[in-house]
């Protein structure tokens, strides 16, 4: 999909010629990639080795609360070729929307751990991260933004902490239970007690932080309560099979309602395609495969059913931005309307390779590929 998505979207000036000129013009700003909850920053990594070819001096901004994913993740561009001066780290709480400040290390690599960053000189942890991320990629008057953004943020749904919920401590063996569960699933595997919370936060704010046109949003998670049948949201279907799109496309449009970019009063639009497994896992057997022993089991089930979860799928999503203004003469594809987020949904059929994201399945690689190359076709 980056590739297909790519050579469709190469960024042009006025005279349809790239942006970047040799002469006397002013380059534009370069190819701008931001990975949410980036970890060991494989997948912005990977995409600037991707781009190596149209985008040489594309640069990343990687998103974690974690300092030592953040120290790996320089350490890691550096190990591929990366130049230290293409990567930026920001260590945030994506839930809160806060900045927080990174550690500092002082070892024989001082000269690469402690090098100048962004939130390094940040002088208070209530720093907002969207105003940051958009001062960090709009130093001045244009009205760039980030040309791919990524995500593979924490999605477990994680029955919360009894010392949340029973301040009387009341239940001390549900409390030891809940309590056991929350340490061993911390902020790196925990998506909240719906297992939504983080994927929420990054849909509002990609709806600001996305090139308008041509913008590419990807993101790896599971998914809750996945649709049963493909397509887009129609009222043929009964209302249940959607709620899932539906509740992505409200998070998507609560961001672009509220865009801090003053100076582009024109809202990002986007269509896009989840992929989930044929056969998404019961809340049952996610119970089963998530608990230790029985007792915990019995936490996990009674939260899900808390939380209405009746499914569990892995999957995939990508979401490709269009020209609003030449959009918009297309009333037919615009089934929402401005700054809004138009979702279809594609089950991956079932094979011997694994799920969706088995590395070596190349079924599924080759049918999502093959349905996103369609789906931009359809929209250009």
């Amino acid at each position: 999909p980056l590739q297909t998505h790519m050579t469709t979207h190469i960024r042009k000036n006025e005279c349809g010629t790239s942006e970047q000129i040799s002469g006397g013009t002013t380059p534009s700003p370069p190819f701008a990639v931001l990975d949410f909850c980036s970890g060991s920053g494989v997948q912005a990594i990977s995409t600037l080795i991707s781009l190596k070819d149209v985008e040489a001096d594309a640069t990343a901004v990687c998103v974690d609360i974690n300092d030592r994913a953040l120290r790996f993740a320089r350490f890691n561009a550096l190990l591929n070729g990366i130049s230290d001066d293409r990567i930026k780290t920001v260590k945030a709480d994506l839930i809160s929307g806060k900045l927080l400040p990174q550690q500092q290390y002082v070892d024989v690599m001082t000269a690469i751990w402690n090098r100048p960053n962004f939130t390094d000189s940040c002088d208070s942890d209530e720093a907002d991260l969207l105003e940051t991320l958009m001062r960090l990629e709009l130093p001045d008057e244009s009205q760039s933004a980030f040309d791919i953004i990524l995500a593979n943020p924490p999605f477990i749904p994680v029955p919360p902490s009894q010392h949340i919920n029973n301040q009387d401590g009341s239940n001390p063996k549900h409390m030891h239970l809940s309590d056991s569960i929350t340490k061993r699933y911390g902020l790196f595997s925990s998506g909240g007690a719906s297992g939504e919370d983080v994927l929420q936060s990054i849909m509002i704010m990609s709806s600001t932080l996305i090139r308008k046109d041509g913008g590419l949003l990807a993101i790896v998670s599971e998914f809750m309560n996945p649709p049963t049948v493909n397509g887009e949201i129609d009222a043929s279907y009964h209302t249940d099979d959607f709620k899932l799109l539906e509740k992505i496309e409200r998070w998507w449009s609560l961001g672009s309602s509220n865009s801090y970019d003053s100076r582009d009063p024109t809202l990002a639009e986007g269509n896009g395609i989840l992929f989930t497994n044929q056969y998404p896992v019961s809340a049952a057997t996610y119970a089963t495969r998530r608990a230790d022993n029985k007792a915990e089991f019995g936490t996990w089930f009674h939260h899900m059913e808390s939380e209405q979860i009746h499914s569990v799928s892995p999957g995939l999503m990508f979401v490709g931005m269009h020209d609003m203004e030449r959009h918009l003469k297309d009333t037919k594809k615009s089934r929402l309307g401005r700054g809004q987020l138009s979702l279809s949904h594609q089950i991956v059929p079932k094979t011997e390779s694994g799920s969706i994201w088995t590395p070596s399945n190349m079924n599924a690689i080759a049918f999502t590929s093959k349905k996103w190359v369609e789906s931009i076709t359809s929209i250009n």
